[in-house]
């Protein structure tokens, strides 16, 4: 069975080459979700700042709503992280 070393916390671990490769693609597939996250955010940010001078006041109550709830995501997320 073929090995990869990989190094956690400062310490060398062999894992299968299969197991690695699965490992990769979850890392990838966290890295293009973070992306996406940060493009929608930036465009709820502009939206929020540039669409709504028209006065609809639903549709803003709305996009404010959402928009807090991707920040509140963002926070709950960064603390569990620590």
């Amino acid at each position: 069975m073929i090995k990869h070393l990989i190094k956690i916390d400062g310490e060398l671990f062999e894992i299968p080459l299969k197991v690695y490769n699965h490992l990769e693609q979850q890392k990838q597939r966290a890295d293009e979700l973070e992306k996406r996250w940060s493009e929608l955010k930036e465009r709820m940010e502009h939206d929020e700042k540039e669409a709504f001078g028209e006065g609809d006041v639903i549709a803003y109550t709305v996009h404010n709503y959402v928009l807090e709830l991707m920040r509140d995501l963002e926070e709950d997320n960064n603390a569990r992280s620590k």
